[in-house]
């Protein structure tokens, strides 16, 4: 009956209270679903520093030389010790090693674990491409360290002098740095700009003492014996 009829005003309750539930509902799952990505930034891509330069010497010399990691302390960036158990002959994909380095101007202490995943050795003077690849993890600085992830790759050309048709290698240093995150090599403020700056600047300086020790005959002879321990290793494992 008429008479019998809720109010208008009830009547309208009581459709949007139920309206009003569903919305809350859908509310709080869209919440519960996005949390912890709520006011996250995106990780900032990795970064790419190179220095390249060109070295009178044959390919094979200057592979054997950069790729034997007790070398490491005569040129490569600020290191100071190097530990593994097997440093003394050019290192294949696997081996593994420690490097001890001090980091720009400011000696800033840091520390790599590195692994060899990448290697294409050259078999003769007249090989035309070599490539040498580590990966690692490196903890900079010193009570409470920074933690990032470092891929060093050394990339060699075969070439001849333009006058004197001598061996050359041109010779490029890349280091890929992916720290993401507040502070780390790739963020993007003025105290990582100065340390890509410095590291750069030390990279290239690591290749000038290369090409100063390629220069001389006695890194050369210690190289061809690094080179002639992996082959004797080898030729025992098989």
């Amino acid at each position: 009956r008429e008479d019998e009829r809720l109010p208008w005003w009830l009547e309208m309750a009581t459709g949007i209270v139920p309206m009003l539930i569903m919305s809350c509902l859908l509310t709080a799952a869209w919440l519960y679903l996005g949390r912890g990505k709520m006011g996250q930034r995106q990780a900032p891509p990795p970064v790419g520093i190179t220095a390249n330069t060109v070295i009178d010497a044959d390919i094979m010399a200057v592979y054997d030389y950069v790729s034997t990691p007790d070398f490491r302390t005569e040129w490569h960036m600020g290191s100071v010790e190097v530990s593994g158990p097997a440093i003394d002959h050019s290192a294949v994909i696997g081996e593994q090693l420690v490097e001890e380095m001090a980091l720009g101007d400011a000696q800033i202490p840091a520390e790599v674990e590195w692994s060899v995943v990448d290697r294409e050795a050259p078999t003769s003077p007249s090989t035309a491409m070599a490539l040498f690849v580590l990966e690692g993890v490196v903890r900079i600085g010193g009570k409470r360290p920074r933690q990032q992830h470092w891929r060093e790759t050394v990339r060699m050309r075969s070439k001849l002098h333009p006058q004197a048709r001598t061996p050359q290698v041109a010779l490029e240093l890349e280091v890929i740095l992916d720290g993401g995150g507040k502070g780390g090599a790739n963020a993007d403020d003025d105290v990582s700009k100065r340390f890509r700056k410095r590291l750069r600047a030390q990279m290239r300086d690591s290749l000038a003492n290369l090409a100063s020790r390629m220069g001389d005959d006695d890194a050369v002879q210690r190289a061809a014996a690094a080179r002639e321990q992996r082959e004797r290793e080898a030729r025992r494992v098989r």
